[in-house]
Order: C-alpha cells, then sequence, then structure tokens
C-alpha cells in the first residue's frame, strides 16, 4: 500500500498565489512599460514559483522506501535501508523553554544518525537542504503512515508537550 503526502500544502498554496499574483503584476509592468517593475515582478514571481515547487512536492512511502517527486519526476529516494533515522521535530529551537512554542511539527527521515547538535542544525537550516534528510508536515496519519514501514525507533526533537 503507497501512500503519499504533499510536504506542506499550505506553504504550497500561499506561495503559489504570491507568484501568480507576482506574475500578473509583471505583465501588468510590460504594458505599461515599466522594465524596472518588471524585473522586480518577474523574480518575485519566479522565487514564490520556487518555493510554492518545494512545498507542493509529494513524498512516497511505501514498501521500497522514502521517495520525493516533484511534478510527478522522481528527485530522491531512500530505501528503508538506508533511512538511520526517522522521527518528528519541531521548527522553532528558539523557543526560551517554552515547550509549547514549537513550530510547526514536521516528520523526517534521514539517511545518517544525528545527535542534539545536528537535529538543531538542521532545524537551523530548514527545510533541509540536501537529499540526505527527506520531511513533511506532521499529522498523525502521516506518522501512522510511516510507522507501517518503518520498524526503528522514533525520534522526537523540539516536539514540546507533544508526544508520539
Amino acid at each position: 500500500m503507497k501512500r503519499c503526502f504533499v510536504v506542506n500544502q499550505e506553504k504550497a498554496v500561499v506561495a503559489g498565489i504570491v507568484s501568480g499574483t507576482s506574475l500578473v503584476m509583471a505583465l501588468v509592468m510590460v504594458y505599461l512599460g515599466r522594465m524596472g517593475s518588471l524585473l522586480a515582478f518577474g523574480l518575485l514571481a519566479a522565487l514564490f514559483g520556487w518555493i510554492a515547487a518545494q512545498n507542493a512536492a509529494v513524498i512516497v512511502l511505501d514498501q521500497t522506501g522514502v521517495t520525493k517527486t516533484l511534478l510527478g519526476r522522481r528527485v530522491s529516494h531512500m530505501d528503508w535501508n538506508q533511512v538511520r533515522e526517522a522521527g518528528v521535530c519541531g521548527t522553532n529551537p528558539l523557543n526560551k523553554g517554552r515547550p509549547e512554542k514549537t513550530g510547526r511539527l514536521y516528520i523526517y527521515c534521514s539517511a545518517e544518525r544525528l545527535d542534539e547538535d545536528s537535529r538543531y542544525a538542521m532545524i537551523l537550516k530548514w527545510p533541509p537542504p540536501d537529499d540526505r534528510q527527506l520531511c513533511f508536515t506532521y499529522d498523525p496519519q502521516r506518522l501512522e503512515a510511516l510507522r507501517l514501514w518503518w520498524t526503528g525507533e522514533l525520534e522526537e526533537y523540539n516536539t514540546g508537550t507533544h508526544r508520539l
């Protein structure tokens, strides 16, 4: 049984709207002959289009492993025997000791074991810049889908009062 999840649907939609609006504004600037504004809105459209695409990528969990696809094309893949750590992490490491302020929770699969410092560095560079860590937004159903195939222990980092 294969399970598919969008990396971060909310960010993908918002970034897509901003990108589309910027593109419309760029086209208006072409009509008005404002080349400097055209360049600015064109760059904004491209930047937010890229952000939308990254967040609209699909994570596929199946018996072979974890796969990230973008527009139906396979971007990266990790077999289950390549996954060294899986867990849930919060994206706000600077919560000043307030456990309820964890930021958005994400599920991640990593090709290497991470210590506390590595997890902290991963959060500071969020989203992870390479394909050695695949991540998608946390949801209890998504976590259960991960548990169908991941037999190892699930790590928790900066999850506050939330327990797996």
